[in-house]
């Protein structure tokens, strides 16, 4: 699977926009799930590290799902999730039918 998202990512025009930034931040702003954040950008890359209240995979994944509703253009979208101990990662990109997206790697973990 990590090759197929390597070689998604080829194809797309990586970016990094305030609108974007904002429309993370807001989200994340606004979810009950969530105790903190911190996010950062890293070659055209952004990084999302989200500490939730109250830990465990299907509130992960739960918070994932609200979060890529809110991000997702309306082209495509690819993503793939794996276990890390007590934390959950998600690499995920999405584009526009002009090949301009984002890439996001989202990590979940429980409130230090």
């Amino acid at each position: 699977m990590f090759r197929v998202m390597n070689d998604y990512m080829k194809e797309i025009q990586l970016q990094v926009t305030d609108e974007f930034y904002n429309t993370v931040k807001d989200f994340l702003e606004q979810e009950e799930a969530v105790a903190s954040y911190c996010i950062t950008v890293n070659f055209n890359r952004y990084i999302i590290d989200i500490k939730l209240k109250q830990f465990s995979v299907e509130m992960a994944r739960e918070a994932y799902g609200r979060l890529v509703n809110r991000i997702a253009c309306p082209y495509s979208e690819l993503s793939v999730r794996y276990n890390e101990g007590k934390a959950v990662r998600y690499r995920y990109a999405t584009c526009a039918e002009n090949k301009k997206g984002f890439y996001c790697d989202i990590v979940f973990g429980p409130e230090l």
